[in-house]
């Protein structure tokens, strides 16, 4: 069977719209699935024994070279995977920044990723952020965080609040607020 030539241009048309969306389909759906994955990984994962190489504490009295996630129970914790390279998790260190002058007891483990120590050290001197700079990367691929930024809620009890995936300032926003009503 051969295509009339005066068809060829729609033909073409069509496989790629159809192409579109198939690639549409599976990447939300892939997304979706890895959503769910990095959630059902947190439900099972014991965070408060887990140790982050520290980088930079500021005001943080903490000793030694590293900090156990369980050794802040008592106050909310929000703990940002970021990297150096990403604009968006830069974006949402204002965010960050902006909810820790609001919340003074909420403390921001910022877990850099994949990143140098120096460029994380350098990026850490740019900002003045209070926040605690940590090496992030063996908890990010232990839990299978899909993406950067991505951020999980600790309650002051210890136990995960909430998650969130990728930049979006007011879902971000919402998440801090109500976990600060739980203190």
């Amino acid at each position: 069977m051969r295509l009339d030539p005066k068809y060829f241009n729609l033909f073409v048309g069509i496989c790629a719209v159809i192409g579109v969306f198939v690639i549409l389909y599976w990447t939300i759906s892939h997304f979706q699935g890895q959503q769910e994955s990095f959630r059902e990984n947190l439900s099972h994962f014991e965070l408060s024994e887990q140790k982050l190489a520290l980088i930079w504490s500021g005001e943080m009295d903490i000793a030694g070279d590293s900090l156990r996630i369980g050794s802040l129970e008592g106050s909310p914790v929000l703990i940002d995977f970021w990297a150096t390279w990403s604009g968006r998790s830069q974006n949402n260190h204002r965010l960050l920044s902006e909810m820790k002058y609001r919340y003074p007891s909420l403390t921001v483990v910022a877990a850099s990723v994949r990143d140098d120590r120096a460029l994380a050290e350098g990026y850490i001197g740019e900002h003045d952020y209070d926040f605690i700079f940590v090496d992030g990367t063996d908890l990010y691929n232990a839990l299978m965080v899909p993406g950067i930024p991505s951020q999980i809620l600790i309650g002051p009890s210890g136990s995960v609040v909430d998650m969130q995936v990728g930049e979006d300032r007011d879902k971000l926003e919402d998440r801090i607020n109500r976990l600060m009503e739980i203190e």
